[in-house]
């Protein structure tokens, strides 16, 4: 995985904003046109390759952004891209009409057509793909431009970025599984709160990055049961199953995903809870099925695991 970092600390102040602006791809910056920022300028950047996609998790001073017709004619640049803003606030316009967004917002950007937009200082984290890409899942992604998703439709993305990040600056896993789970749940945003229809591959990936998100959130609930998961996935019982056909299935998902809020806890310094205690409220019923289960995930018995320096 093809890993690059940028920040301004390296140059001198008069020179910063030059530096960022002669950044080659995978930055955006040669991309837009801009003017100098009146306040001082920093960015600090760090962009991830996961096979058609670029991950680009970036700090930086507000300004304003200019996508211009003849810099689009120049370039032939035809990608789209997904900013999910974790901080700070934008707003903009495109041949469509305007748009704006604050903190935990999408944006998605088409970067074939023309915009302008204006952000404070922000930290924002930018999915870049081909637009054929895209295309394969969500047919008409050209009428996605400008579009800002926010609030629940938003969520299972925005909650998603911090994984997608460790696990990709980690390094440890298949570059194309990453790829894989970020692209669902692109698509899961999308079909929530865009209004696009999906093909049906798009609508099985999108599915089970839902299901996923809604088993992260609530399986540790000792109510969490496949029903009461159909009931907040708004979908049947046979398509929760069918999207988790294939190994390791989905009474497997749910049980990692148990045994991960488990670990986590046994690791917390602060977490006094005594084994038992933290088995039950991660959905356990039965000490000796969490035993058995978390040796078998961890290879260690829980206490072992607590034991052991993180």
């Amino acid at each position: 995985m093809l890993i690059t970092e940028f920040t301004t600390k390296r140059f001198n102040a008069v020179d910063r904003y030059d530096a960022w602006r002669a950044r080659p791809w995978p930055s955006l910056a040669t991309l837009m046109r801009t003017d100098p920022p009146e306040a001082p300028f920093f960015s600090h950047a760090r962009a991830f390759r996961l096979g058609s996609m670029v991950v680009n998790d970036t700090r930086m001073t507000g300004q304003t952004y200019h996508r211009i017709a003849s810099m689009i004619r120049a370039d032939g640049f035809d990608h789209i891209s997904i900013a999910v803003n974790l901080k700070g606030r934008f707003r903009g316009e495109t041949p469509f009409g305007t748009y704006e967004g604050k903190e935990s917002s999408v944006l998605i950007g088409h970067l074939g057509l023309p915009f302008t937009q204006t952000s404070t200082s922000a930290r924002c984290v930018t999915i870049t793909m081909p637009r054929s890409v895209l295309k394969r899942f969500v047919p008409n992604v050209e009428c996605l431009h400008g579009l800002v998703l926010s609030g629940p439709a938003a969520a299972p993305l925005v909650d998603h970025i911090p994984t997608a990040l460790a696990r990709a600056q980690d390094g440890s896993e298949d570059e194309a599984t990453i790829e894989r789970d970020l692209m669902a749940h692109v698509l899961t945003c999308l079909g929530a709160g865009g209004g696009c229809q999906l093909t049906d591959d798009g609508i099985q990936m999108s599915l089970r990055a839902k299901i996923g998100w809604i088993i992260d959130l609530r399986c540790a609930e000792k109510d969490f049961d496949v029903r009461k998961l159909a009931l907040l996935a708004d979908t049947s019982r046979a398509s929760l199953y069918r999207a988790f056909s294939g190994s390791p299935g989905l009474a497997a998902h749910l049980r990692t995903a148990r045994l991960a809020k488990a670990a986590s806890a046994l690791r917390d310094p602060n977490d006094h809870r005594q084994i038992r205690e933290i088995a039950d409220s991660v959905g356990f019923k039965r000490m000796d099925h969490f035993s058995h289960a978390f040796r078998e995930e961890y290879g260690c018995t829980a206490r072992e695991w607590r034991s052991t320096p993180g």
